[in-house]
């Protein structure tokens, strides 16, 4: 969608600041459904909760197809959000779970095949897609995918996670759509409106203040709706930090380029796809392979070269200008998938294997 973003301005009639929330928006909906799909997961057999996730995407798909208005195309992509939210959250979960410590890291690392190659590769799919059959197209490819993934999923899937019996706690629940929807819509509305306005700051205000009643009434549970108090575990602390960190920069970098490509180079869609096409490759072939280093050398070696990398990208995409070869965009967009493909599988694996089951 990042790429399709000129496309769904123009198409809509929406300025480029309402027509981010097809991306935006969808993080915020993840955002408010991940504490929600933690009690799920406890809750509700494997398969038939997997399988629900991609039933919502696949309804979420089909709204956004037929959409004949923006508000219609951004009540799809919540839905798409949300089963996405539930099968990410899942498919961790079971790896974690199902794999001894030893083999965690080279698991995870193919696994991040789907979690980091995927929406880096999708820019240079989407360009080709888009500028041959239209952007909805890219909609149509996904839904193909998703029915094939449902009807193995349907074949494969076991029940191999230990259900609970928790009460669902509705103001917890509340609460959380309240801290971590306000805190994500606020810090999503200050590019448009100023940190210093009632659509950034009231929603960031209220979303902090419930975040703090979440927390101390998730403290104050037997059993509570999400266990925050995993946190206190230094270690796993860390990686939840980083990792956040590296969304941020792995989200805002595959908005940016495509931007910067059309919109401000000026060049086509296929274009911007064939920029960000190298990265791609990269993050494919070192994500597999840091697990593998992860499960050798540990963390604290991997952590060092990749955060190392990240920053040589970061300094060098700042010195971009109008004058500035594609090619070393596209360059330094490789040193950037890199990094991040060599940091965000190990950072989870490292962080969940420091705490009790």
């Amino acid at each position: 969608m990042t790429t399709a973003l000129p496309n769904v301005v123009e198409y809509f009639g929406v300025s480029t600041s309402i027509g981010q929330w097809v991306t935006s928006g969808y993080s915020l909906a993840m955002g408010m459904v991940l504490p929600l799909t933690a009690f799920l997961i406890t809750r509700f057999p494997t398969k038939k909760l997997y399988l629900t996730g991609i039933g919502a995407f696949i309804v979420g798909l089909l709204l956004s197809i037929f959409a004949g208005n923006f508000g219609f195309m951004m009540v799809g992509r919540v839905l798409q959000a949300c089963g996405n939210g539930v099968l990410m959250s899942a498919a961790q979960v079971v790896i974690l779970t199902i794999y001894p410590v030893e083999n965690r890291g080279t698991m995870m690392g193919t696994y991040g095949l789907a979690t980091t190659a995927a929406p880096i590769v999708a820019p240079t799919i989407a360009g080709l897609l888009i500028d041959a059959f239209g952007w909805k197209s890219i909609f149509y490819v996904v839904l193909v995918i998703m029915a094939i993934s449902f009807v193995l999923s349907a074949i494969v899937f076991e029940n191999v996670l230990e259900l609970q019996d928790k009460k669902f706690d509705v103001i917890s629940f509340i609460e959380s759509i309240i801290a971590f929807g306000g805190i994500t819509l606020g810090i999503g509305n200050i590019s448009s409106f100023g940190l210093i306005s009632v659509e950034a700051g009231l929603p960031l205000v209220a979303g902090a203040v419930v975040c703090v009643f979440f927390v101390v009434r998730q403290c104050s549970l037997e059993k509570p709706f999400l266990d925050v108090k995993i946190l206190a575990n230094r270690n796993y602390a860390v990686s939840v930090i980083a990792s956040m960190v590296l969304y941020l920069v792995m989200m805002g970098s595959s908005v940016m380029m495509p931007l910067y490509v059309q919109s401000v180079m000026g060049y086509s869609a296929v274009t911007s796809g064939l920029v960000t096409l190298p990265g791609s490759f990269a993050t494919a072939v070192v994500s597999p392979f840091a697990g593998k280093i992860y499960d050798k050398m540990g963390i604290k070696r991997l952590f060092v070269a990749g955060s190392a990398a990240l920053l040589i990208s970061n300094i060098g995409m700042y010195f971009l200008s109008l004058s500035t070869p594609l090619w070393v965009a596209a360059a330094l967009n490789v040193i950037r998938n890199i990094s991040i493909g060599s940091l965000m599988m190990p950072l989870l694996t490292w962080g969940t294997s420091n705490v009790a089951p």
